[in-house]
């Protein structure tokens, strides 16, 4: 396979792309209660011809980290590289973040958009073999309301069941991203009435509906996951988390492994099926005839710089514009990725349901125009700090990158490293002049152009009268292409007035042994292995 080909061309494909956030790590040992031994000669595998699926097999899986829990109702990354396999909620997303169905066929909203009325699926069996009711959700709804992820339902007012396979939710108020946080592919699950009691209180053995079922959870050791025979299928063509799942593996293992060198000799010798890699590793092993890889393109995460425009001489609208036409996005991208990646200018790119034209206007790199603007501004000379964090690659690069582009313009720029804590709470308190961050991979627009940029949320003092009114007018209102507009709008203000400068997505490349088919990562939620199968 010709690594530097694919590069080049992923790039050139996936350069509207947007970004995000944070990327986690997977693979596993060939026995989860042994620790591998890597021996020191590659095994002599061949890759076998792919034909029609076939079950069975068992597939191993590394992770980062451990989980910290097994339930969904969280935030944590590496839980739900675990419980997307496990568990389904009322609603799903396709591939371009449109909402789709799940386990409920389909749903009706009230004409002041204030009732959600779902109507489930019938015969769905949860994997203790009890079948899912509407008690069921309502009694999901109840936990997730009382979980570190509250905040995505704080509308909602009541959870009724209706009737057996019949749930009411009743809003206080009209929510845009209401039906966007249900759909959620990762923690609005639907669990059994009463488990968590069941088990005391904590759930520490997840049971939901999905096409793997949850075995066992060895802390520091591995998650075992295996295929759910009575499994009721999904309906539609697969995107995204929508449509039929099969479960075709008997089982996934997930461990941790924390060390990339580690990951790649496991790799190499077998003892691994499936890793995320480096770029810059990629070549080497996609050399060996038994390994293949496979990129998510670049994901919804993005990085970006912060600008507080209520300080100088961020103040000043022709310093921002000096800065992001001196700043060249695509230096950021090879420093920051090896060029695996994209640069981007908003959170959603060609592909997404989101897209319009305006998210792909942008400030090209243009030092001339750079030093107009910085000579027409009020900078007379003082200090600027530039504040980030080496733990993350990007944020460092973007720093570094910043501080010599400043410096080389005549800017008085010093970079400011900060641990995590420091750098999070600055974020938050406003506490700084310019700012490398991060954003998320969140499927509502709300979570952007709200909770980040509105006058009333954002830590930049930006306060621009129309945006306001145009992303409260998008969370008050259900309808989808109302939205997208409204949406469309508040980007080419955010373009206009430069509170933030997105910079790059990071693409993500994992390396699989030759006989995983069909294995697809999405560059919103990366790894999926229902529908994947092995060759053996």
């Amino acid at each position: 396979m010709n690594i530097d080909w694919l590069k080049k061309s992923s790039v050139l494909l996936v350069a509207f792309l947007l970004v995000i956030g944070l990327v986690f790590i997977t693979g596993c040992q060939a026995d989860p209660e042994e620790v591998v031994d890597v021996g020191d000669e590659p095994a002599e595998e061949e890759p076998v011809d792919t034909g029609e699926p076939q079950f069975g097999g068992t597939l191993r899986h590394a992770m980062s980290s451990d989980i910290s829990t097994i339930s969904p109702y969280i935030t944590e990354w590496q839980a739900h590289e675990v419980t997307r396999n496990v568990v389904e909620g009322l609603l799903t997303v396709d591939e371009g973040l449109k909402i789709q169905p799940g386990l409920a066929k389909e749903y009706e909203v009230s004409e002041d958009g204030m009732v959600y009325t779902f109507y489930l699926h019938e015969g769905v069996l949860f994997h203790n073999g009890q079948e899912m009711t509407a008690e069921d959700v309502v009694y999901s709804f109840e936990k997730m309301m009382e979980s570190p992820i509250a905040g995505n339902f704080d509308v909602v007012s009541g959870v009724e069941a209706i009737d057996e396979y019949t749930v009411q939710i009743t809003t206080s108020e009209v929510s845009g991203p209401f039906l966007m946080n249900i759909a959620h592919p990762y923690t609005a699950a639907i669990i059994p009435n009463g488990i968590i009691e069941e088990q005391g209180g904590e759930l520490e053995h997840l049971i939901g509906t999905g096409p793997f079922e949850f075995v066992e959870w060895v802390p520091d050791r591995h998650v075992h996951i295996a295929r759910f025979d009575d499994y009721w299928g999904g309906v539609g063509e697969p995107s995204g988390t929508y449509g039929e799942k099969v479960a075709y593996l008997d089982e996934v293992y997930f461990v941790p492994t924390a060390e990339v060198a580690s990951r790649m000799v496991g790799l190499e010798t077998g003892d691994l099926d499936i890793a995320f890699i480096p770029g810059k590793e990629i070549d080497r092993l996609v050399e060996q005839p038994h390994l293949e890889a496979a990129m998510t393109g670049p994901t919804y995460e993005f990085w970006n710089y912060w600008f507080n425009v209520g300080r100088a001489p961020f103040d000043d609208i022709n310093f921002r514009k000096a800065v992001v036409h001196a700043i060249n996005r695509e230096d950021i991208l090879m420093a920051a990725a090896d060029g695996f990646g994209a640069v981007v200018n908003s959170p959603y790119s060609s592909i997404s349901a989101w897209y319009t034209p305006e998210h792909a206007l942008e400030w090209e790199h243009d030092m001339d125009k750079a030093m107009e603007y910085l000579e027409a501004s009020s900078y007379n000379g003082e200090k600027v700090y530039i504040t980030t964090f080496s733990g993350y690659t990007a944020m460092d690069r973007m720093g570094v990158i910043a501080e010599s582009v400043l410096q080389g313009m005549g800017i008085d720029a010093e970079l400011q490293y900060m641990e995590w804590s420091a750098l999070f709470d600055s974020f938050w308190n406003g506490d700084y002049h310019m700012l490398c961050y991060g954003y998320g991979a969140f499927p509502d627009p709300d979570a952007w152009y709200y909770t980040r940029l509105h006058s009333a949320q954002n830590t930049c003092n930006w306060v621009n009268a129309e945006f306001d009114a145009l992303v409260e007018e998008a969370r008050q209102t259900v309808d989808f292409e109302t939205r997208k507009a409204l949406y469309a709008r508040a980007q080419e203000i955010v373009i206009e007035e430069l509170p933030t400068l997105p910079t790059i997505s990071e693409e993500y490349v994992y390396v699989h042994n030759a006989r995983i088919n069909d294995f697809d990562p999405w560059n919103a939620v990366f790894t999926r292995y229902y529908n994947v199968w092995v060759s053996e």
